[in-house]
C-alpha cells in the first residue's frame, strides 16, 4: 500500500500537469490565430492590390484603344476619306466596342480575384476565432482535468481507507493508525 503522502504527491503532479498543458495549448492555439489573422490581413491587402492592377490595366487598355482609334481616323484622312463615314467609322465603332469588352473583362477578372482573396481573408477569419475558441476550452479542460485528477486522488486515498476528512488538528489516520505518530493508535 502506498504511503498517504506518496498518493497527495503524484495527485498534485497530475494535477499541476493538466493545468500546465492546458495554459500551453492555449498559448499555441492564440498564437496560431494571431498567425491567420495577419494571413486573412495579407489576402484582404492583396485583393485591393489586384483591384488597383485591374485599374491601372484597364486604363492601359483604354489608352491603347484611344491609340488605336486615331490610328484608323489618320488612316481614314491620308487616304482622302471621311473618317466619319462608311468603311472608317465602323472600323471606328468595332474598335470601341472590342476595347470596351477588353476593359470591362479586365476589370471583372480583377473582382473575381479580389473577391476570392476576400474569402480566404474570411476563412483565415474563421480559423482564428475558432482557434481562440479552442484556447479558451483548453485552460477550462486542463483545470477541469486537475480537478479531476484532485477528486481521483481523494477517492484513492479513500479506498485505501485513509481518513482525509479528519477534524481540525487530528492527523490523517488509517485503521486506527496515526501517521503524525505511528507508535500511537487511535481508539
Amino acid at each position: 500500500m502506498c504511503h498517504p503522502a506518496v498518493i497527495v504527491a503524484a495527485t498534485a503532479l497530475q494535477a499541476v500537469g493538466s493545468i500546465y498543458s492546458g495554459v500551453s495549448q492555449s498559448k499555441a492555439l492564440k498564437r496560431s490565430a494571431a498567425g491567420d489573422r495577419v494571413n486573412a490581413n495579407r489576402s484582404r491587402i492583396a485583393g485591393l492590390n489586384i483591384q488597383n492592377a485591374a485599374a491601372s490595366t484597364r486604363s492601359r487598355v483604354n489608352v491603347q484603344s484611344r491609340a488605336s482609334a486615331a490610328s484608323i481616323v489618320q488612316s481614314a484622312a491620308v487616304s482622302g476619306v471621311d473618317p466619319d463615314a462608311g468603311s472608317p467609322m465602323e472600323a471606328q465603332i468595332v474598335n470601341a466596342r472590342n476595347n470596351m469588352i477588353k476593359e470591362l473583362d479586365v476589370l471583372f477578372q480583377g473582382d473575381v480575384q479580389a473577391q476570392n482573396k476576400e474569402i480566404e481573408a474570411f476563412n483565415y477569419e474563421l480559423s482564428a476565432a475558432n482557434k481562440e475558441s479552442q484556447a479558451n476550452n483548453a485552460i477550462v479542460s486542463g483545470f477541469v482535468n486537475a480537478a479531476g485528477s484532485v477528486a481521483m486522488g481523494a477517492f484513492t486515498l479513500n479506498q485505501a481507507g485513509y481518513n482525509l476528512f479528519a477534524g481540525p488538528g487530528q492527523p490523517v489516520t488509517r485503521l486506527g493508525q496515526n501517521f503524525a505518530n505511528p507508535t500511537r493508535a487511535f481508539s
